[in-house]
């Protein structure tokens, strides 16, 4: 029978995305935890700093998945964790994030 590591808590597949995105030239980010709430990494546009989204993480069907914390819309699988900067700048950019001007057009 193999042997496998367990799976990590929630938070430490956080720490490996935000050092990942925390290279990234594009994009800014912290944990923070909302009210009380589970911690989450804060992901910005350096370009827009009005364009913002939380990020979290969990099983979906089995793996583990990075998600938008508020829609739950996937964002990588953490064993994906370097596309992780790629796909948040495209959302940021196709959706505005979660900032004041989420959704608007230009």
């Amino acid at each position: 029978m193999e042997m496998r590591e367990g799976p990590k808590p929630g938070w430490s597949y956080l720490d490996e995305l935000k050092a990942v995105v925390a290279g990234s030239d594009l994009l800014a980010c912290g944990l923070v935890s909302r009210g009380g709430g589970p911690v989450v990494l804060n992901v910005v546009s350096r370009a827009d700093k009005s364009r913002w989204l939380d990020v979290t993480c969990a099983r979906v069907g089995g793996p583990w998945w990075y998600l938008d914390a508020v829609t739950g819309e996937a964002v990588v699988r953490i064993d994906e964790v370097d596309r992780a900067p790629e796909v948040l700048v495209g959302l940021l950019e196709r959706t505005g994030g979660h900032g004041p001007r989420a959704g608007a057009r230009s």
